[in-house]
Parts: structure tokens; sequence; C-alpha cells
């Protein structure tokens, strides 16, 4: 009779140790930005949402961009029991401001998740400033690190261009960062642009420098 108690009460015991345990582990990655261990991923349909299901608690993350970029990027992330219900504030960004048209002699990475970098091609982020709707401003790379809006709200509501490029699996040697302002060409040698631009799919030069009037083996 004894024995029927005691191994109900072990397991029930060594439960309680693992939540709270587990608990303890996640809560403490999820404060510091990163992702937790204790528990089962699971990602939405459209990727707009990352259920971490632990223990007796859950965690619901908010990407920014896709669920493939650092944890620490996204623009709501809550930690709580099962039946926890959270859903981070609307994107609020309600301006853009250009304060400089000055360009760049290559393209800024404003961006990056696990596959991608993201460019804005020959303008400076710091001039690019965005405003919320409580007239709170900053530059347009601190944002999108901040969550405070996404690639997708940048290019469709405010027409701002980004270029996206995916990860080369070792390196990237011919990364668009190394392809020159086009208005800029004068300051480059033959043997940079030929480096620069070797190896680099048209269509990507087209995107950064735009439709040219002849093919571009002619350059």
């Amino acid at each position: 009779m004894k024995k029927k108690i005691i191994i109900p009460v072990v397991i029930i015991l060594i439960l309680l140790i693992a939540v709270g345990i587990t608990n303890y582990i996640d809560g403490g990655r999820v404060r510091t930005g990163v992702e937790p261990v204790c528990c089962i991923k699971i990602v939405s349909e459209d990727g707009n949402k990352v259920t971490y299901w632990g223990l007796g608690y859950k965690v619901i993350r908010y990407p920014s961009v896709s669920p493939n970029e650092p944890f620490k990027n996204n623009r709501g992330i809550k930690m709580g029991n099962w039946f926890m219900k959270y859903e981070p504030e609307e994107y609020s960004i309600t301006n853009v401001y250009y304060e400089s048209n000055d360009e760049t002699v290559y393209p800024e990475k404003i961006y990056e998740d696990e596959e991608h970098n993201y460019y804005l091609p020959y303008y400076k982020s710091e001039n690019i400033i965005v405003e919320d709707s409580d007239k709170v401003r900053m530059n347009v790379k601190e944002a999108l690190q901040k969550g405070k809006t996404s690639i997708d709200v940048l290019e469709k509501e405010f027409n701002i261009k980004i270029i996206e490029e995916k990860k080369f699996l070792y390196g990237n040697e011919k990364s668009i960062a190394n392809i020159p302002n086009v208005n800029l060409l004068a300051d480059r040698t033959n043997e940079e642009l030929e480096n620069a631009l070797l190896g680099v799919p048209q269509n990507t030069v087209h995107e950064l420098w735009g439709d040219a009037d002849i093919v571009l083996s002619g350059l």
C-alpha cells in the first residue's frame, strides 16, 4: 500500500522539480534575449508568430521580419502559462523623413536574419527617420532592430527600396555590399569594378543601378 502511494508522489515531485528547473532556465534566457531551449517550437503558417511550449509555461514571440532572424529581434515577446494569450501592438509608424539625400559609395546593411541580409542602396540609414504615432523618431536601421517596423511595412507603405540578399554558404565575398554606386564610378578603377561585379547576378545590379540603356556587358 505504501509503495502505491510513494511512486505517484515521487513522480509528482520529479515533475515539479523539472517544471521549476526548465522554467528558471528558459525564463532567464528569454529575459536576456536568447531563445528558450526546454520547449517545443511551433511556427505559424504565415511565419508571423512563434510559440514555444514548455512544462507548464509557454513563450509567444512575434518576429520583426521572419522566424529565422535572431531571437532578440522581435516586435513583441511574452512568457506565461499555457493559457496565456498575447498580441503585440500593431506597427505605429506614421511618417518617414529624409533628412539628407547624400548618397553613399556602397550599399549599407540595415538588417539580417539567419538566411538573408537586407541593404539600403546608397543612402545612409541615419538620414532616413521614421516617426510613430507618439511622435517618437529614430533612424530606419534602429527601428528595424527594435522591432518598431518591418521590411515589408517600409517597402509597401512607405516605398523605401530595400535589397534582399540570400546569405552564401561560405561567406559573402561577392555581396551586394561590394557593388559601388553607379553615380560614383569615376572614382573606381577597372580592376575594382571587375572584382565587385564578377559573379553578381545581372538582375541584382539592375536593382541597385536601375535599368541601363545598354547591356551591362558593355560597361
